[in-house]
This record gives structure tokens, sequence and C-alpha cells, in this order.
């Protein structure tokens, strides 16, 4: 049995903004209220931790040109709140699981 795809990069940031309730353009943009920052934190973690993407790849998919502020963002993710829109995300692609 072979083992489903994981989903596309686009797919994730799709969903991402339906968990945290933010649109694609503020999930891609420059603004810093909490929503987008932790929209942004989420789709960090789930692209890292469960695609395995690198943090140059997270740049670029989110159309940045440095990665430095998501390996930020990525260490910085601990709250409650944060946790579990990650686990709603994996959720929504069959439960994710750790590169």
């Amino acid at each position: 049995m072979t083992p489903e795809p994981k989903p596309r990069v686009s797919e994730v940031l799709a969903e991402v903004c339906i968990v945290c309730g933010v649109t694609e353009s503020d999930l891609y943009g420059d603004e810093r209220t909490a929503p987008i920052v932790r929209a942004k934190e989420v789709a960090t973690v789930v692209l890292k931790d469960y695609l395995g993407r690198s943090f140059p790849e997270i740049a670029a998919a989110m159309m940045k040109k440095s990665h430095n502020t998501f390996v930020n963002r990525y260490h910085r993710v601990k709250d409650a709140e944060t946790l579990s829109r990650i686990e709603r995300v994996k959720a929504k692609f069959g439960g994710l699981n750790e590169n």
C-alpha cells in the first residue's frame, strides 16, 4: 500500500488561512497584527515539521527574500492556541506525521 502523497504547500497555506481566519494576502503581506502573526507561525511550523520544507523554501513560498524571520517564528511557537491551530491544519490532511 502506497502512502498518501503529502499536500502541496499552496494547499497547506490555504488551510492555514481558513483555520486562522486570515486571507492569503494577509499571510503573504507585511502586516503584523496578532491573528496574522499567529497564522504565519502556524504555516511555518506545519511546512517545516510536517512537509519537511527548509526555512529558505518556506520564505520563498510566502514570497519573502529572507528566511531569518521564519527561523525566529518557528522557535517562538509555544502558546496553546497556536499549537491547537497547528493540530487542526494537520487533521485536515489526515494527521500529517513529522519528518
